[in-house]
């Protein structure tokens, strides 16, 4: 078995391998005092400050019943401080009608106010830990569901557990998803899972796999494991004992980092209770090693929620809002509401984007205006036609604001095949009614072919109200009658959606097609968003390195990219941005839009590509007479080429 020697060094009882201590009067007598006091600001620098920009996290401790949780809570208190020991976290089981039951019933949280007694640094950001009732060592359906909507903070401060227990039963696992879904209580950061050293004392083999199925269900949330009763049970001395760490290990897949064995503060570790009266640093030093580890940063935190002065974050909200307007400009300045095409690969998170936008720019709250869903693992779309949002649709204030137009199109399959270049093309200029479907517009053009692709939706002539013919001197009639289709309105800017998971790779083949047809006629300026940021950090080396190819394939700067993460469930749990917007999800969105609506030099030149043939000027009685002189001029040209 793995151990580091060096942190079983101390000495033995040979006779029932128990630890000795020599517990000191005066805790500075300990010579691991100097020790724990240097632990304690090594994870006072770990956690940080209150400046920084940062929430304290939010720490799950989770084991069976009985396993001493409560306990290892009190000696982890006792760690941080240098008085003495106190009991925070209620601990302990009595009997009742020869049933055992368990001292913490309810769901119950420790912050720093309850436990760190420092007053030096009370600026300190000292985590807060979550105890809760020991879980039955069962196969158990609501054991699961009530360990994910801990985890995920849907429970509520002093909520009793086995209240919920009864009533779950009758859940469906649907349900279940649901239950106090409004609620976002401490959505949790860390698990310690506890269990006891005791070799006699079965490991919880279901209740440990159902902690491991939850935390990769939230998040991945990093797991760590606590083996108590060191001052009993020596893993270097006892076998069983070896054999159970190692067990404890492999069950939990607990690297050697993530794992300790401690002694709890208690009457067995310190007969004569000196504890009551001062810590015991040989006690401190193991957990406080362990806790080391526990709070140094992940990467995982980067997608936790930071608190910073809420009322500054509104009014840079605010700030940033009027710079996009005072950027688009008012009506009657002689300029057109920019177009902003959204594009993507199916299920990259375009609507979902797109309100996210919405919200941003009208300051009010979260709406479903582009319908999106979460597609999982089938990549089926949602939007199937192109829908165009107007000023109208997502921004109610009663202003001359220019807010720009965003078009919302179905997702692009990544090929490099024609048909999607052309129907690319067609989208960025501008020519397809609100409302139409793209899956028409594939049909007709695996049907007909490119070229009556390209000439239905941006030539001159053929708009396919009639069949064409193939004869030369036939289209002219087709120039005659069919007016060019008219473009609702031509893009100005392109944002590129993707989601920054690394294991979903990047479309190269649509890149290869964005590029080309966003060059064609006029540069349309390309931009790039990640989402799902909640969830992947741009410290992971894999998200780093899709990140580096998505900028060099689309040929975008930094400047033109953001890292944003949209209004969803898994960002604010408690789902309250459908009664206000979130400033610190809408920021980031402000800044990034704040470039794509910088004015730009062809910003300011007209689209003339929709002004109607001269020969649609004519009124209807002109047009009939021209059309049966050029049909009477046909027939004589045929007549004469037949003799």
């Amino acid at each position: 078995m793995e151990m580091n020697q060096d942190i079983w060094k101390i000495s033995f009882d040979e006779d029932n391998n128990s630890e000795v201590f020599h517990i000191y009067d005066n805790q500075q007598d300990d010579p691991m005092y100097s020790e724990k006091l240097k632990l304690i600001s090594d994870c006072q620098r770990l956690v940080g400050n209150d400046s920084q920009a940062r929430s304290p996290l939010n720490i799950a401790v989770i084991g069976q019943l009985g396993c001493g949780k409560s306990s290892f809570l009190n000696t982890v208190f006792s760690s941080f401080n240098t008085d003495s020991w106190r009991e925070i976290a209620p601990f302990g089981f009595f009997m009742s009608a020869g049933s055992q039951l368990h001292f913490t019933e309810r769901f119950r949280s420790y912050t720093k106010e309850d436990y760190y007694r420092d007053s030096n640094n009370k600026g300190v950001l000292m985590p807060t830990f979550v105890d809760m009732t020991g879980f039955p060592d069962e196969k158990s359906e609501t054991i699961s569901n009530l360990l994910e909507m801990v985890l995920s903070g849907r429970i509520n401060e002093n909520q009793k557990l086995s209240n919920f227990v009864q009533g779950a039963n009758n859940l469906t696992t649907t349900s279940a998803n649901h239950y106090n879904k409004e609620v976002n209580h401490l959505p949790v950061d860390r698990i310690i899972v506890v269990s006891t050293l005791e070799p006699a004392s079965q490991l919880p083999k279901y209740i440990l796999g159902s902690i491991v199925e939850a935390a990769r269900k939230n998040r991945d949330i990093p797991m760590y494991g606590v083996l108590t009763g060191r001052d009993k049970y020596n893993p270097l001395c006892n076998e069983a004992v070896a054999e159970k760490v190692k067990k404890f290990r492999q069950v939990l897949g607990l690297p050697k980092h993530r794992f300790a064995c401690i002694t709890n503060y208690c009457e067995d570790a310190d007969p004569n209770m000196k504890y009551l009266n001062t810590t015991i640093p040989r006690f401190d030093v193991p957990v406080l090693r362990f806790l080391k580890q526990v709070l140094t940063p992940s990467r995982e935190d980067a997608s936790r929620k930071t608190v910073i002065d809420d009322s500054k974050d509104k009014e840079l909200r605010n700030k940033l809002v009027e710079r996009c307007k005072t950027l688009v400009g008012l009506s009657g300045q002689d300029k057109t509401p920019l177009t902003i095409a959204i594009i993507g690969t199916p299920g990259g998170g375009k609507s979902s984007f797109l309100n996210t936008v919405f919200a941003a720019l009208s300051n009010e709250r979260w709406i479903e205006r582009a319908k999106f869903a979460d597609t999982g693992k089938t990549d089926r779309q949602t939007t199937k036609r192109l829908n165009r949002y107007l000023k109208k649709h997502y921004y109610s204030k009663q202003d001359d604001t220019l807010m720009p137009t965003f078009v919302d199109m179905t997702g692009f399959e990544d090929d490099n095949s024609l048909l999607t270049k052309e129907m690319l093309n067609i989208v960025l200029s501008g020519t397809i009614d609100d409302e139409e479907k793209l899956s028409d517009m594939v049909s007709f053009g695996r049907n007909k072919g490119i070229t009556d692709l390209k000439e239905k939706y941006l030539g001159e002539r053929y708009l396919g109200l009639i069949s064409k013919f193939e004869n030369v001197k036939c289209k002219m009639l087709d120039f005659l009658l069919i007016p060019k289709r008219k473009r609702v309105g031509k893009v100005n800017r392109l944002i590129v959606v993707c989601s920054a998971n690394p294991d979903v790779p990047l479309p190269m083949d649509l890149f290869e097609n964005i590029i080309d047809v966003s060059s064609r006629e006029r540069d349309i300026t390309v931009y790039g968003v990640f989402t799902h940021m909640d969830k992947y950090s741009s410290n992971d080396p894999k998200v780093a390195e899709k990140e580096r190819q998505f900028l060099t394939k689309l040929g975008i700067s930094e400047t033109r990219f953001a890292r944003i993460k949209n209004y969803c469930p898994d960002v604010v749990p408690s789902l309250n941005y459908r009664d206000t917007t979130i400033p610190f999800v809408d920021i980031p969105v402000l800044r990034f839009l704040e470039v794509v609506l910088t004015p730009e030099p062809m910003d300011s030149v007209k689209d003339t590509s929709s002004k109607l043939h001269p020969l649609l000027k004519l009124n209807p009685v002109d047009m009939f007479v021209g059309v049966i002189v050029v049909l009477i001029g046909m027939f004589n040209f045929w007549l004469w080429n037949i003799r």
